[in-house]
This record gives structure tokens, sequence and C-alpha cells, in this order.
């Protein structure tokens, strides 16, 4: 994967940005640049004397992107606030009456990159499952890590229901997962990734009720053993979870529908010829 062309990456290194953003992920809270810079010259960094600026770039870099009438809109990192930036704001909001001066004394908080702190967004965890991909030297053990602390956050909420598949084989789907997104990571939206996600996994639980042997029992063994379960209601227990899938996957695919019903009718309106073929092809 070229990594430089999806970051917009001149002289920096890719592998710096794939540190970076497993110390992110290890994090249960977010990070300020300073604190990510400390822990990257601790873990991976022999020049003890690496300045601020130089991580503050990768970090930069992974928020903002660089593309025009997109600069507020975040890339593989999410910025919250420090603590006191949050309860600064909130007295803002509480106490100043005039709304005019309480949106500039709130912007001017919030636009200072001091109070920033950073952690991934769901486009940061897949490109970082990509870097993981390639580079081939991360153990499940380490991207479990970082699972395990995404699932604090609402966005990755989606990762509870791969617990099914063990540690090992759950980090080798969702690289699966990462892999065949790599090259969307600039275009689609993180709702439709998380939709991806999800439909990806509803499809590998489909397979393994599908397929119904002795080799479904091996494979589940250590959710059957966590649940406490017989082997005669794992099917059982199995369905449930599709069922909670395609519970999450049905507003999503509603919009979907719509979107291309909006896009048929339009097509009708222009009445291009290859509408008309589909048209006379049609069933319903």
């Amino acid at each position: 994967m070229n990594v430089k062309l999806l970051l917009g990456i001149k002289t920096l290194s890719k592998i710096e940005y794939f540190q970076v953003l497993q110390i992110i992920g290890f994090s249960n809270v977010p990070l300020s640049s300073r604190q990510i810079e400390k822990k990257w010259i601790k873990n991976f960094s022999s020049d003890r004397k690496t300045p601020n600026s130089y991580i503050y770039e990768i970090v930069k870099k992974l928020h903002k992107p660089e593309f025009a009438g997109q600069r507020d809109v975040e890339r593989f990192v999410k910025v919250t606030y420090k603590e006191t930036a949050q309860e600064r704001i909130k007295n803002i909001q509480a106490t100043e009456k005039d709304a005019y001066r309480a949106e500039w004394m709130i912007g001017k908080i919030k636009m200072n990159p001091r109070n920033w702190r950073y952690n991934l967004n769901i486009k940061g965890f897949l490109l970082y499952l990509n870097l993981v991909d390639e580079y081939e030297l991360v153990v499940a053990k380490t991207v479990n890590s970082i699972i395990n602390n995404l699932t604090n956050y609402q966005e990755f909420n989606f990762l509870d229901y791969f617990t099914i598949f063990g540690n090992t084989d759950k980090v080798k789907l969702l690289v699966e997962i990462a892999r065949e997104l790599k090259f969307n990571l600039n275009t689609y939206s993180r709702e439709y990734l998380r939709f991806y996600i999800m439909k990806r996994y509803h499809e590998e639980i489909s397979y393994w009720l599908a397929i119904e042997n002795d080799f479904l029992i091996k494979k589940f063994s250590r959710f059957i053993k966590k649940k406490g379960i017989e082997n005669d209601e794992l099917i059982k227990e199995l369905s449930n979870y599709k069922i909670k899938i395609l519970y999450e996957l049905i507003p999503f695919e509603q919009n979907v529908l719509e979107d291309l019903m909006i896009d048929l009718k339009r097509t009708k309106q222009v009445n291009y010829p290859m509408a008309n073929k589909i048209k006379s092809l049609a069933i319903f």
C-alpha cells in the first residue's frame, strides 16, 4: 500500500506513522502531541533529542486533510479537548449571556492545539491494521490491546461483536477487512466503513452457521467456554448474534436504498437509453 500517497507524506517515514498510530491506539484516554512524543521517544527513538515539532507534524497530517474544502474534516485521528478546556467551555456556555461573545471565546479555546487530545477514529484504526498487514511485525496480543482500548469509545462499540472469534482469529478477520478497504479510506465516510465492517462480520457469522460441523465447535471453543453454554446451544447463540448484526445494519441499509431510489428517479427523468433497457428487464 502506498501510505505516502494516502497520507500526503513527502519526507516523513511511514513506519513512524505506524508507530504514532500504535501509541495513540494503545492509550485508553486521548493523548496530547506532547504525550505522544514522550511515548514515541521512549519506545521507538534512539535519538532522545527528537523535537516535539517532528512528532506534531505526524499527528497534524493524521488529523488534518490537505484537500481543498475539507480543512475541518478529521482524517485518521479524532480530536477532543483536555479536561480543563472542556470545563471552561461548559462554564462559558452556562454563564456568558452574549451569544456572539460566547461563540468567540469557545472558538478560541477549540482552535488552540495545546488543548487538543487525540484518539483513533475508524479510519485511523483501519490504516493501522493495513500497516500491521504490511509489516507483519505485530502479534495479535498487541492489536487486541488496542482493540480493548478502542471499545471505550462509542465509535468502536461494534468491536464487542468480534469477541466470538477469539483473539487471533479476530485480528486476522479485521486485518482482512482493512485490506479490502485500504484504497477507500479517503473516499468512504466513517459511517459507511462501520457499515462495511459489520456487514463483513455478518457474512462471516453466516458462513460458520452454514457449515455446522465439528470444525465450527472447535473454532468457537473459547466462546463456548466463556459463555458457559453447551455445544448443542452454539447455533442458537450465533443466531442471536446474527440478529443483533442485522439490527445494526437495517438503518444504514434503509438510507442506502433511499439514495438508490432517488438516483433511479433522476435517471428516469433524464431518460437514458440504459435506464430504458433496465426498465425492460425489471421483474418487479
